[in-house]
């Protein structure tokens, strides 16, 4: 007969199989275990063979149960993961926005920035991702915003209910005023990578790269660092707990570090130095500038150091950035060896002939899951006006958006299918949470005589077919364009502005066809 101990060990056992995957639920593994301690011990002395039988059969359904439990609390788990999400039935829950919710145990530190309790304004100058939303209650995010020197910023965030309140969690010895850069994996693991600010570190003096890591939800950060001649971190990738890259600024390019332990040992897979267009090396990024009489002739590439870098898994990822010249391609290369080679993809869909000279400017995918991801290629004229001035003649050039494209891979990225996004290229990037669906706040040229290129936010459209066609949410005030995410068909954030333009986190429960502001609040 299987004693009280047993039975404890194994449940244990299938508890630990999941904590592994999934962050603790509060109280699963306890209530199940509780309720087994709960019964007297006479009841787990050795009964007749009747009873033994019995007893048997109802810990076989119990473990079935608990199984059924972790398949149940995987599948959730695998639904709301941002580096792959799916839809998932309880995204479709709206938060609670109606009191402030205990965020996790005590912190085992003290924040390296201070923020006060209060209303707070989300986002960032320095990296390309405010917030990140895992699950309908949980997510991480930065702020406030930086906009002066006497301000703290950047500080990081988390939430338990949905965006409504955010606990301040900044790793310690975080300084606000240093170069950083930061990514959110799940709701377990995030990283924050700093350098000394410029100021007071001379080119002279090796430049220190730390790079902060959490498990467990920021209650704990471990820290490590590694120095190179000069350079700061510029953006940061990961696809699961262990491998990630970093990208960093250096002296005349952008280096590309690696790690394969979590973010403990970083070394350099490659660096790319500007150049002339000719003078690009087989297997590096480009980072050319055109000089000379020719240089209008001449077509000159830029890797993008703050969004141009991004992994499907441990050995295949992408580079983009922008091209501009007479006849530029899009910026798109990838790495088949973790990111030591980098290789041109062609890819199709642009208008035969372009208004040109222009800027095309190429994102890195967004996979929702291992085979389905997007990114989006936009293509600016340069226009060129002169006048009179001083007895002379004074000439400027202006970018005016032109097409936007997004391209949808099936196939993990071998191929790219193009589909024509609405209005012009301006705004943020389309956003999908599957293989079909997906939104896009779209703006037009607004042609204000001042600057050609003006424009104004339209609509929101949502495209239920993977980008073939597209159709406005009829999207009700409250949404006026900005960067946006989906965790499900009908829940999701955006990180736009009121009708008297304060910024706010908005949140939709119906798919993007009416939105309110969370006022989010800091509570600690």
């Amino acid at each position: 007969m299987t004693s009280k101990n047993e039975v404890e060990a194994r449940l244990r056992n299938q508890a630990q199989g999941f904590d592994d995957q999934m962050p603790r639920r509060s109280d699963f593994e306890r209530r199940v275990i509780a309720r087994i301690a709960s019964q007297p011990m006479a009841r787990l002395r050795r009964p007749t063979i009747l009873r033994d039988l019995a007893l048997a059969g109802l810990v076989m359904v119990l473990i079935a149960s608990l199984g059924y439990g972790v398949v149940q609390l995987r599948t959730i788990r695998q639904a709301t993961t941002v580096k792959s999400p799916h839809p998932s039935t309880v995204a479709s829950l709206t938060p609670t926005t109606t009191a402030a919710p205990t965020l996790g145990p005590t912190l085992s530190y003290t924040p390296g920035l201070h923020l006060p309790t209060g209303p707070i304004e989300l986002g960032s100058v320095y990296t390309g991702t405010p917030f990140k939303m895992m699950t309908p209650l949980r997510g991480w995010a930065v702020g406030p915003p930086g906009k002066d020197r006497a301000q703290v910023h950047d500080a990081v965030l988390v939430t338990a209910d949905g965006g409504a309140h955010w606990r301040n969690v900044t790793p310690p010895g975080f300084s606000g005023w240093t170069d950083r850069t930061m990514y959110f994996l799940d709701v377990t693991h995030a990283w924050v990578a700093v350098t000394p600010h410029v100021v007071a570190h001379p080119a002279a003096t090796p430049a220190t790269i730390t790079v902060f890591r959490t498990a467990d939800g920021a209650q704990s950060w471990q820290s490590s660092a590694f120095q190179l001649a000069d350079g700061s971190p510029s953006q940061l990738d990961f696809v699961d707990p262990q491998h990630g890259w970093m990208m960093l600024q250096v002296d005349n390019g952008v280096a590309v570090y690696r790690t394969t332990d979590g973010g403990g040992q970083w070394e350099q897979t490659a660096v790319s130095h500007y150049t002339t267009p000719s003078a690009t090396a087989s297997g590096t990024l480009p980072m050319s500038n055109a000089f000379g009489p020719n240089a209008a002739k001449q077509t000159a590439c830029e890797l993008d150091p703050f969004r141009g870098m991004s992994f499907r898994d441990a050995v295949t990822g992408w580079a983009a950035g922008r091209c501009v010249g007479p006849a530029p391609s899009p910026y798109f290369y990838v790495t088949h060896d973790g990111g030591t080679t980098w290789q041109a993809q062609p890819l199709a869909g642009l208008p035969p002939t372009l208004a040109c000279p222009c800027d095309v400017g190429s994102t890195v995918p967004v996979f929702s899951s291992s085979r389905d991801a997007m990114m989006t290629v936009s293509v600016d004229t340069e226009h060129t006006s002169c006048q009179p001035q001083n007895g002379g003649t004074a000439c400027g050039t202006e970018s005016i958006p032109g097409i936007a494209i997004v391209y949808l891979t099936h196939d993990g990225g071998i191929t790219w299918a193009p589909h024509v996004l609405p209005g012009v290229a301006a705004g943020a990037d389309p956003t999908f949470i599957d293989a079909r669906t997906g939104w896009y706040g779209a703006s037009v040229l607004q042609a204000a005589p001042s600057y050609l290129g003006e424009t104004t936010f339209d609509k929101l459209y949502v495209t239920h077919d993977g980008g073939s066609s597209w159709n406005a949410t009829g999207t009700g005030s409250g949404f006026s364009g900005g960067p946006m995410q989906f965790i499900s068909s009908s829940l999701g954030w955006a990180l736009g502005s009121l009708a008297n333009l304060q910024p706010a986190l908005l949140t939709t429960s119906d798919g993007g066809r009416t939105w309110t502001s969370l006022n989010p609040a800091v509570t600690g």
